[in-house]
């Protein structure tokens, strides 16, 4: 393989199919000696594609070069979609490529397949881990083979784009508690959803949902003045989704709320639970609606805290 031309600052990075007129270019990439051990050569990876009927090939390029290979499939079981196969050519490592590859992928699958749901594997000694987690990864504690699983759930932006053209505000929380997720996605699920964490009304539960949750949904506050939310999505005891569903200056003054729940195992044997929600305030109600959201979800995680500090004993 001749060395490569040094990839010019401005020249985009794309993924393009494997064809019979790049696959040697993929076939030829390099990694470090150190990287050996946690991937395999890219020839490997053709095969697999090729003849595993999973796995879909892309090569990464920048300009007119090869520079790195990656793949997908998706999970018939779950419909999550898989990464996997992530190699830059040594030549152009630590400029941003590998991180720019998995965003646009991802970017990719949400908008062209409607994936939201993804998942990857590695080895826990792999530095490539580092990256993943950046990214939103969170180990879930599955495992497959000698590699740990980690899943990121996207949030779905077309509600907020449809909404009204206010501009959207995110606002994120991460907690750590003492017990494993299975018992933090129940203490979860009863004090705060149907508890309502004790402060205020006590939520009705007007649906309950599958098994997982997902379908349960609740009012907070009595008649058509109760605010209502649903749990639309649930991979119990990973993640959740939920939105409120009749927003409205007599209910929460919001034109799109969503909120997705996270609860990621730990090394010690706990869970990081990370509260995202994505919202759009009605004209003029923007510092209310940001000021009563912090204060509810931040009561809520004292609540679930505490909670897992007591049953973890």
């Amino acid at each position: 393989m001749k060395e490569p031309a040094p990839p010019a600052g401005t020249e985009r990075l794309a993924l393009t199919p494997v064809t019979a007129d790049n696959w040697r270019a993929v076939a030829e990439i390099e990694v470090t000696e150190e990287q050996r051990a946690f991937v395999a050569a890219p020839t490997r990876y053709l095969a697999l594609c090729v003849y595993g009927g999973v796995w879909r090939p892309l090569a990464v390029r920048v300009g007119d070069r090869v520079i790195g290979f990656v793949m997908w499939a998706v999970d018939p079981d779950d419909g999550s979609c898989w990464l996997g196969g992530l190699i830059i050519d040594r030549r152009h490592q630590r400029q941003g490529h590998g991180r720019r590859t998995l965003e646009t992928l991802m970017e990719r699958l949400a908008s062209e397949h409607g994936h939201r749901r993804f998942a990857l594997a590695y080895r826990p000694d792999n530095p490539a881990k580092r990256l993943y987690q950046a990214l939103g990864f969170r180990e879930t504690g599955e495992v497959d083979d000698d590699e740990v699983v980690a899943r990121l759930w996207l949030p779905e932006p077309s509600d907020a784009r449809r909404a009204g053209g206010g501009r959207v505000r995110t606002l994120t929380w991460l907690r750590r508690v003492d017990t494993p997720p299975e018992v933090t996605w129940e203490a979860f699920f009863t004090e705060l959803w149907v508890g309502g964490a004790g402060y205020g009304p006590r939520p009705t539960i007007e649906e309950s949902g599958d098994a997982q949750g997902a379908g349960s949904t609740r009012r907070i506050g009595v008649g058509a003045r109760g605010v209502r939310e649903r749990i639309v999505a649930a991979e119990r005891p990973q993640r959740l989704e939920y939105r409120v569903v009749n927003p409205s200056w007599r209910t929460f003054p919001v034109e799109h709320h969503v909120g997705t729940v996270a609860f990621a195992a730990t090394e010690d044997g706990g869970t990081e639970v990370r509260w995202r929600v994505e919202l759009v305030p009605k004209r003029g109600a923007g510092l209310a609606v940001w000021a009563a959201t912090r204060f509810v979800i931040g009561r809520y995680l004292v609540v679930l805290e505490r909670r897992c500090a007591n049953g973890a004993r």
